[in-house]
């Protein structure tokens, strides 16, 4: 990962500067109460936690993987990743034309065979690391911030991941992308989908 659980940390103070988001719902009002829940994670796991209300939320973004090294599910992500406009900016019908007649008849099969050399007994390097960051930066924010991990493209998406907050009663969302340097492509893609489900769910 480029960037550290501690490193994080001390960019605590920038929070105020971070790109923030109230819901206006519970300006007004108090949290929901908490309450005990099943929660089922879109990666195929329950988790049976008790849930509580929290004030904030940190949600680190990353861009995205596979959900396996199945050409099908190699295709899915590319067919999400490169109907982006943002990735592949060209008029929207050649676009569907150049994925549709070219990129995901021969790409797909390529790309998982290239996937295979870095997948590992976890699963995706970007996703497991991305998730044991998320965990290591919960350990340092302590109780009062609910840390969550999600990606662009795929899983664990950006709109199942603030649903989830939504579930929980978070009223103040902190996003943290984690690339290193802004790009329309990802950085600006990430921001925009995530306020653009923000806005749908509060």
């Amino acid at each position: 990962m480029s960037i550290s659980a501690e490193a994080l940390l001390q960019c605590r103070f920038l929070w105020t500067r971070a790109l923030r988001l109230s819901a206006p719902v519970f300006r007004q009002g108090k949290a929901p109460h908490a309450r005990a829940r099943n929660v089922k994670s879109r990666l195929g796991f329950t988790l049976e936690t008790e849930i509580e209300a929290m004030a904030r939320a940190l949600v680190l973004l990353n861009l995205g993987t596979p959900d396996s090294t199945d050409v099908k599910d190699v295709r899915d992500y590319l067919q999400e990743f490169l109907s982006d406009p943002r990735v592949l900016d060209i008029n929207p019908i050649a676009r569907f034309l150049l994925l549709r007649l070219a990129i995901l008849r021969k790409r797909p099969a390529e790309s998982a065979a290239a996937y295979r050399k870095i997948w590992t007994e976890r699963g995706s390097p970007l996703l497991f690391n991305g998730l044991d960051l998320a965990e290591k930066v919960q350990e340092l924010m302590g109780e009062d911030t609910v840390v969550e991990l999600a990606m662009r493209y795929r899983n664990p998406s950006i709109r199942s991941v603030l649903e989830g907050l939504k579930d929980r009663g978070i009223n103040d969302l902190v996003l943290f992308p984690l690339f290193p340097q802004y790009s329309s492509a990802a950085w600006g893609s990430g921001v925009e989908k995530f306020f653009v489900e923000a806005a749908r769910l509060w």
